[in-house]
């Protein structure tokens, strides 16, 4: 009776051992899925291209469908970095689209992108105009080591460096809580930043978070990387 009564005891670790697992394998499934590239779709309606302006990140793809009409249209970058008919024109309309045909293009650098309708519009956002806005990859910094690792209360101008990786020019750092100012901050390279800390008399005794926060919104956060005492 007592090995029977034990018995669930031991299964039950094990079963929530096995959803636990599982509940991270659906995690890290959902992440690259979240990461993967995706397919936008810009309509040629008439004589416009809806939306006009559409945003992706990059290695998206924009497919351009024609509607059912059989007026004439291209899809052509002012650039010349895609091209859906280089000599689609009014007298040869053959390279151009027409009813219902669709142009992919997958964006593989970073920028803004003005395209046109060779026969209806020009370069520039002239006519029948539109842009592709690719945004860049997010950087990851990362925060190694804050040191010193500690400051006193009411103490002025200490100068703390920041030791990662990828920190990029303008990176922004944050200290959590209050009574603490943060004067001079400073990208030395990818991996440094310097910064000078002052500390007010009435501070608390506590650890602080750092957080670095790069202008693409790449951030970390190093929990009680900095402690005040």
């Amino acid at each position: 009776m007592q090995r029977r009564a034990r018995t669930p005891l031991r299964v039950i670790p094990i079963v929530l051992a096995l959803f636990a697992g599982l509940s991270v394998v659906v995690l890290g499934v959902a992440s690259d899925h979240a990461s993967a590239a995706v397919t936008k779709t810009v309509n040629i309606v008439e004589f416009g291209y809806s939306p006009a302006t559409v945003t992706v990140n990059l290695g998206d793809t924009v497919k351009w469908v024609h509607d059912s009409s059989t007026v004439p249209h291209s899809v052509s970058a002012d650039n010349g970095s895609f091209e859906s008919g280089a000599s689609c024109s009014f007298s040869a309309t053959a390279s151009c689209l027409g009813a219902n045909a669709t142009f992919s293009h997958t964006f593989t650098k970073a920028g803004t992108f003005g395209y046109y309708c060779r026969i209806h519009g020009g370069p520039g956002g002239v006519g029948m105009s539109g842009t592709v806005i690719v945004k860049g990859a997010v950087s990851h910094p990362t925060i190694t080591s804050v040191q010193p690792a500690s400051v006193k209360h009411g103490t002025s101008k200490v100068k703390v460096t920041i030791t990662g990786t990828h920190f990029a020019p303008g990176a922004k750092i944050k200290v959590s809580g209050t009574g603490i100012t943060i004067t001079s901050p400073t990208r030395v390279d990818a991996a440094h930043l310097t910064m000078l800390v002052t500390t007010a008399a009435t501070a608390p005794k506590t650890a602080r978070n750092v957080t670095v926060t790069n202008l693409d919104g790449g951030t970390i956060t190093k929990t009680a990387a900095l402690k005040v005492t």
